[in-house]
């Protein structure tokens, strides 16, 4: 082989490794693209758990808890915004309830169950639900949850099945009406949550009376015509349990 054909493949070998050096470099950025893409989606999938916010946090069954973690006592409540029984077991026992939670003696789990809606029609209670899930967003939810039960209609009127109602009464807390809030209500963002929830409660109960209400797993009778009194309640939690409730 002279020279001149020596020189050719040697710049043929040269080009041939200069192909392949940039078919890896091409595959090389396509990975760390795709790489990047998962990241960026886990950490906006973290984001979205921490925060309670969007679309993921909807998929939760998770109740709406306040107190203290490290609490002697679990209240659980099974409530509907549309359920009359449950606008007087709040306004009977609400205020012994607060004082509990508030002392660090209770821990008060909540979860909005949509049963009049299944009973008596109409998507009141979801769209209630769906509005305090969405007040939670913006540490709101006590103050919303009270408002819906003060202006509950009745029974048979579906009158929560309403956004736009949903959102005036949101007037009546401060800081509430803002922009998150009315995005979250209008395009349903804790829809999901509700449904889950009230799944949940059906898996669990059935379609049992509301409201359903558990001190350490342990149902106590507080509808009408149960047992239950606030000093009873109050005596209970304080005993670290259900007992003689």
């Amino acid at each position: 082989m002279g020279e001149e054909e020596r020189d050719r493949e040697r710049l043929r070998v040269e080009r041939e490794l200069g192909r392949q050096d940039n078919r890896r470099l091409r595959a090389l950025k396509l990975t760390g693209v795709a790489v990047f893409a998962v990241g960026i989606a886990s950490l906006a999938a973290l984001a979205v758990a921490v925060t309670g916010k969007g679309g993921s946090e909807a998929t939760q069954a998770r109740p709406v808890t306040t107190g203290s973690p490290g609490a002697p006592a679990t209240l659980t409540v099974y409530e509907d915004f549309r359920c009359p029984d449950c606008r007087r077991f709040d306004a009977r026992f609400g205020t012994t309830i607060d004082d509990l939670r508030e002392s660090g003696r209770l821990d008060v789990d909540r979860h909005l169950v949509t049963h009049v809606d299944d009973t008596r029609g109409g998507r009141g209670s979801h769209f209630a639900a769906e509005a305090a899930l969405c007040a939670l967003d913006e540490h709101k939810f006590a103050q919303y949850r009270r408002v819906l039960y003060e202006n509950q209609p009745p029974e048979r009127e579906d009158r929560f099945g309403s956004g736009a109602r949903l959102l005036r009464l949101a007037a009546h807390v401060d800081g509430l009406s803002d922009r998150e809030f009315e995005k979250c209500v209008r395009h349903g963002l804790q829809s999901g949550r509700v449904d889950r929830m009230n799944a949940a409660f059906e898996d669990a109960h059935g379609h049992r009376r509301l409201p359903l209400v558990l001190l350490n797993g342990k149902e106590l009778h507080a509808g009408p015509g149960g047992t239950l009194t606030p000093e009873k309640l109050r005596r209970a939690v304080e005993q670290g349990g259900g007992k003689g409730a």
